[in-house]
């Protein structure tokens, strides 16, 4: 996993497709590469477009992809979490520190709106043998660039597998 960015910091925001709610928690193993990208936020039409970092209100934003289980199913999947600068970093220190792609991690969020944490640390009681190491491995990635808008006014990029994402 590689972090290439090195972003400002106080501009993380809450996750776009991976979502828990105050108190709630998770746990996981990221994999891929995060997708590094800048957006504006557009108040008019509650949206966001992808912009030149050096653009006036551009905000660092990364995707990644998450494999966790379902809670009903048991079943292995994929889920795409979004994120800014605060996270990217803190995700960056702990891959160096134990490499995401083969550690079990507990996300908890803290907080509520533009007042929230995310709690990021190595699951202690899981463990990443063979077996898991080989499920995470099967769950295909989802493509990080769905839904994300070239320029304000334009439609989002169809990633042509919309019918095969399983949330």
């Amino acid at each position: 996993m590689k972090f290439t960015k090195e972003p400002k910091t106080g501009e993380a925001g809450a996750g776009d497709f991976l979502k828990l709610k105050d108190g709630e928690f998770i746990s996981g193993v990221f994999r891929g590469e995060p997708h590094e990208f800048y957006s504006k936020y557009n108040a008019n039409n509650n949206t966001s477009f992808l912009v030149d970092e050096n653009s006036p209100g551009a905000r660092f934003r990364f995707r990644v992809n998450f494999v966790t289980r379902d809670k009903e199913t048991k079943d292995f999947k994929c889920l795409i979490w979004e994120q800014g600068a605060t996270v990217y970093n803190l995700l960056k220190e702990l891959n160096e520190e134990y490499g995401l792609e083969r550690t079990v991690v507990k996300i908890k969020r803290k907080g509520e709106k533009l007042d929230t944490e995310y709690l990021i640390i190595p699951d202690g009681k899981a463990n990443f043998n063979d077996v898991v190491k080989k499920a995470v491995e099967q769950v295909e990635l989802q493509d990080l660039t769905t839904g994300l808008k070239e320029e304000e006014g334009q439609p989002p990029k169809a990633s042509g597998n919309e019918d095969e994402i399983p949330f």
